[in-house]
């Protein structure tokens, strides 16, 4: 479920992204579980994961219309 809500959001707008922090805080769960929800999505094709500094950021992508 915090993964479709988080490619819900995503599907708004294709040009606002989230990042661990933000997943963990929405959705009051670990730091592990917030990675590997990510990381999953990211593996699936639905998010692409973009460092700037020190922090990466998960972006939706196109495969995330099919579902919505």
């Amino acid at each position: 479920m915090r993964q479709v809500q988080l490619l819900q959001y995503l599907h708004g707008d294709l040009d606002e992204r989230t990042n661990l922090t933000i997943h963990m805080n929405i959705n009051q769960i670990a730091k592990m579980t917030a990675s590997k929800d990510l990381k999953d999505l990211e593996e699936k094709g639905f998010l692409s994961s973009q460092k700037q500094g020190r922090h990466v950021y998960y972006y939706g992508t196109e495969k995330i219309k099919t579902l919505f």
